[in-house]
């Protein structure tokens, strides 16, 4: 497949924690309305986007050979994302934990997997 467009940049996994209780039901242990994962990062976001509205799309972007990479692998290609310019790597696939309080207000934990390191893109994946 030719693309008619290529998205590049990050792709990660949000683990979004929505409503934490502000006192621990039990001792350190919190309850929330809910956790989910969620496809995130500017790449992958504006890929599904496109592909929604019918364009032939491919990502770039690098993952880990880990469960976070493959579960991204696969909701892109759900998505209809050619991911064949991926790199997998021995790097951390990029997971970002979101707490989203109750008045609306948010913060991230983010580890060093988000800035990729050790990443180094395939230059065959841009023009190949």
């Amino acid at each position: 497949m030719v693309p008619d467009v290529i998205c590049a940049g990050q792709c990660v996994i949000d683990c979004i924690t929505r409503g934490k209780e502000l006192q621990p039901y039990k001792k350190d242990v919190y309850r929330a309305e809910n956790v989910i994962l969620n496809l995130g990062g500017d790449a992958s976001n504006q890929a599904r986007a496109l592909a929604a509205m019918g364009f032939n799309v491919s990502i770039i972007c690098g993952l880990g050979r880990d469960l976070a990479g493959d579960v991204l692998i696969s909701a892109l290609a759900q998505h209809k994302v050619d991911t064949s310019r991926v790199t997998r790597t021995e790097c951390s696939t990029p997971i970002a934990n979101i707490m989203v309080a109750t008045d609306g207000s948010r913060m991230s934990i983010n580890s060093g997997a988000t800035r990729l390191p050790g990443y180094v893109i395939r230059p065959e994946s841009a023009c190949g």
